[in-house]
């Protein structure tokens, strides 16, 4: 078995992007001391060892992972590797960034540690990746992007859409197409912040799903595709397959094989849905108190809608989080329509599928 954890060391951010859903934490930045860190790292093993794990991903993320500095990142990934190795578990480090604080120390890191996982945010043509003054850093990270290609390190990107882009999906892929930049798209959903201008960057169910089908037909006409597009990638792998990778696919996955350690050492099933009302508890409790919690979410039935629904086998119903706190998975439409268009496309050209969400 295998498990994520997506671990905070810090709410710091040095950017002010103007529909991010942390703010909540800018007013109590949190850093980790080392010993902060150590005990969540002992905690995060003995929790994998309770779990039976034999490998986990662990994820730096933030706020900005990277203000921690470059040696400091390294030590304690080394420090995560050496308490994991204890328990003859394996350690594959990601990192999420916003990239904008590249230098040749950084690179040094990633060349050692992190090979071909380092995640990006970039997006296109939103202008809302500012610094406090409001300076657009698009241009900045890019660079850096070319930059780390140029040293052999591969990055995949995450691109928000919003109005202010939604309309251009040729656009949109032809810029990551010659930068050579593989992307997959999300868009903004309110959450915890509570900022009512970010709503300036919602889009419309039936927007972001004809959004997704024109983006994956772009993709699939292209004679050349030199890159992925990974959302639509991991929909088209799992109807062939009959199975998606993604975290709430299967039944109690997103539960148990995920866990968020913020900053505050609070403990969370979620990196996004961290609201007071999801916390798990923290690192002061028992791994066997979370534990018994997680297994006790994971019971959390299914809409009666869903259980007669064709996507079924391939969304498990959607994130459980959305269903507790709004009733509903706030992208069920999307999962639905865009299934559906990418089934249609495949089975015309023939290719067999396991789920046919169009019946």
């Amino acid at each position: 078995m295998a498990m994520t954890f997506i671990f905070k060391p810090t709410s710091r951010c040095n950017l002010r992007c103007r529909y991010c859903f942390a703010h909540r934490n800018r007013d109590e930045e949190r850093f980790m001391s080392d010993s902060e860190v150590l005990q969540s790292i002992e905690w995060a093993k003995q929790y994998a060892v309770l779990r039976k794990c034999r490998h986990v991903i662990w994820l730096w993320h933030g706020g900005e992972p990277m203000l921690l500095g470059a040696k400091r990142l390294q030590f304690l990934t080394q420090m995560v590797k050496a308490v994991f190795e204890k328990a003859s578990i394996s350690v594959v480090f990601h990192l999420q960034t916003n990239l904008t604080l590249l230098n040749q120390e950084w690179i040094n890191v990633f060349q050692s540690d992190y090979c071909n996982t380092i995640g990006v945010s970039l997006d296109f043509q939103t202008g809302a990746r500012v610094d406090a003054t409001g300076k657009l850093y698009d241009d900045i990270v890019l660079r850096n992007i070319l930059i780390l290609r140029e040293n052999n390190i591969e990055v995949n990107a995450i691109s928000l859409v919003t109005p202010q882009n939604i309309g251009q999906v040729r656009e949109m892929y032809d810029f990551f197409k010659h930068n050579e930049l593989s992307f997959k798209t999300a868009r903004y959903f309110p959450s915890t912040s509570p900022l009512v201008g970010e709503l300036a960057y919602a889009t419309t169910d039936e927007a972001y799903s004809d959004f997704l089908c024109l983006l994956y037909d772009t993709w699939v006409a292209d004679k050349n595709p030199t890159i992925r597009v990974h959302n639509l990638l991991e929909m088209a792998t799992g109807l062939i397959n009959g199975r998606r990778r993604l975290c709430t696919a299967e039944i109690g996955k997103c539960y148990k094989n995920y866990l968020c350690l913020e900053a505050g050492g609070e403990i969370f099933n979620c990196g996004r849905y961290d609201t007071p009302q999801q916390r798990l508890g923290t690192i002061n409790d028992s791994p066997e108190t979370i534990i018994a919690i997680v297994n006790h979410r994971a019971e959390t039935p299914l809409n009666h809608e869903c259980t007669s629904c064709p996507c079924l086998q391939l969304c498990n119903g959607g994130c459980p989080f959305e269903r507790e706190t709004s009733g509903r998975y706030l992208d069920c439409f999307v999962t639905k329509s865009v299934l559906s268009h990418i089934a249609t496309h495949l089975k015309k050209a023939g290719i067999q599928i396991k789920v046919d969400p169009t019946l």
